[in-house]
């Protein structure tokens, strides 16, 4: 996969020269311009020195600078808004991003580069194994996230259970026969299709439990699995594919989003599948004859919300698009710690114990929750709530739990680590690597210092490498073919081997 659109000299500058003018312009702080161009001109030379979209690293930190900073500018300028506007302490939060994305930079700079010998995970072998690897990982990450759902809505205590572990691991297969359907698809059609029967049915997977959820995430995952899947095997878009881009974006912003943020507050009254299941069905039809309420509802919460900080822009209709710029609630986060608290280690120790099942903490409990910590005290959400939906940056994170040491050292060290990891561990071209890189986009942008480490860099791999090598070795029992894998570039070796491949026709 060699496309990796690096960015030349020539555009970065015009990239930023053209945020300056135009925030300048837009009457936005000059202080806070200068910062801003000095975090944008810091995440183009990063992005550049970890391959721009030609690595897992590069593709990470990329999800991260745009959900961070890099599209709320964009937008501001397109809105005519001052970009230090609706933020707690502009100038203060402008700084912290600039410090920790020069940090990145030094940190990529000088550790980036860096491959080490680690275990890989087991990919497919033949076109038979990776038959039955999609039909075993199709049923086998269904229970296993139907399993994680059912103990999201029964309380933090079934979330500490042994079980909750296991079924975190293994829900990466749910992820994982997507991406071999997608893949076995592109292969079967010479490139001529993508998408069949086969794909759907994980598809329809997902998206269910992110209805289950009210989850914009759970349903944008699949359709991004399928773009990152086709995107790193070299297929070629046409014209209805990007057509139909754009009606899945128009009816997320337009459609699930307001309709999921409005479900929300009935939601989790009853703590089983069923009931949940029930509840969100009895909204849906109801729905489009409380439309003009949920509107209404959705609109009145933003415009709350941007009074305490927790959105960014100003104009009406921009709930959605305000998912896409983090550094609305990222200051309000620093501004509560800007007068000399920071929370220390009790918080990032608790998300640290967090990563870590259940049975590796040896009884230990986590003290806090720290999503609900930093929430409560940066005013994003009552004291007392317990289902906490405010998402933060780990730039956030990092000043609030000490300061500008963690600013400078947390990037300089520890993310270029799992750059590090990731980029020695998976191969882009075969598919637990496509699970990896979409898995890390998602995880990536909202960890915090103690996630950073203990969920992202050490337990997210392993669980990998480990559900990897034992699935694998159970499909191999049901295989029927002995043809192997063409190395990095193709996940089945031979045209002629069509054993069980009318399984992933579509």
């Amino acid at each position: 996969m060699n496309r990796r659109f690096t960015l030349s000299p020539l555009v970065i500058l015009g990239l930023v020269n053209f945020l300056i003018l135009g925030e300048l312009v837009s009457g936005t702080g000059l202080y806070f311009v200068g910062m801003m161009a000095i975090a944008v001109l810091s995440i183009c030379l990063t992005y550049n020195l970890l391959g721009g979209l030609g690595t897992i690293g590069g593709i990470a930190f990329t999800s991260l600078a745009l959900n961070s900073i890099v599209i709320s500018q964009f937008a501001k300028v397109a809105m005519f808004e001052a970009a230090d506007l609706n933020l707690r302490n502009p100038d203060l939060t402008i700084t912290v991003y600039a410090v920790f994305y020069l940090s990145l930079l030094a940190g990529t700079f000088l550790f980036g580069w860096i491959r080490v010998r680690l275990p890989r995970p087991l990919e497919p072998t033949s076109s038979s194994h990776s038959n039955a690897l999609y039909i075993v990982s199709l049923v086998v990450g269904f229970i296993a996230t139907f399993a994680l759902a059912a103990a999201a809505l029964a309380g933090r205590k079934a979330q500490e259970s042994i079980g909750h572990g296991f079924s975190r691991a293994f829900s990466y297969l749910l992820l994982f026969s997507l991406v071999l359907a997608v893949d076995q698809r592109i292969r079967d059609t010479e490139g001529r299709h993508c998408f069949g029967w086969a794909a759907l049915w994980p598809s329809l997977a997902i998206a269910a439990f992110g209805f289950l959820g009210a989850s914009r995430q759970g349903f944008v995952e699949a359709p991004l699995i399928v773009t990152v899947t086709c995107y790193l095997r070299g297929y070629k878009f046409r014209r209805k594919h990007y057509l139909a881009g754009v009606a899945f974006v128009a009816v997320l912003f337009l459609i699930v989003s307001p309709y999921y943020l409005w479900s929300r507050s009935w939601r989790n009254q009853e703590h089983s599948v069923g009931s949940e299941l029930s509840v969100m069905t009895n909204l849906l039809v109801s729905a489009p004859s409380q439309w003009e309420s949920i509107r209404e509802t959705v609109l009145s919460e933003m415009s709350q919300s941007s009074e305490n900080g927790g959105e960014y822009y100003s104009r009406a209709g921009t709930v959605t698009l305000n998912r896409l710029a983090l550094i609305a609630p990222d200051s309000a986060l620093i501004d509560a710690c800007s007068r000399g608290f920071h929370y220390g280690w009790p918080v990032v120790e608790s998300d640290l114990l967090s990563g870590f099942p259940h049975f590796l903490r040896r009884g230990t409990t986590v003290p806090i929750e720290g999503a609900w910590y930093r929430a409560s005290i940066a005013g994003l959400q009552s004291s007392d709530e317990e289902n906490v939906f405010i998402s933060m940056t780990g730039i956030a994170d990092s000043y609030g739990a000490f300061g500008w040491v963690s600013v400078i050292f947390f990037p300089l060290l520890i993310i270029p680590a799992v750059f590090v990891v990731y980029d020695s561990m998976f191969d882009l071209s075969r598919p637990w690597g496509t699970v990896a890189v979409v898995t890390l986009i998602f995880e990536f942008i909202v960890a915090s210092m103690g996630a950073m480490i203990s969920s992202v860099l050490i337990m997210t791999p392993v669980y990998m490498l480990a559900i990897s090598w034992f699935i694998g070795r159970i499909a191999g029992v049901f295989s029927l073919g002995s043809g192997r894998a063409p190395g990095a570039q193709g996940l089945f070796a031979s045209r002629q081997l069509n054993v069980g491949r009318s399984l992933l026709k579509g």
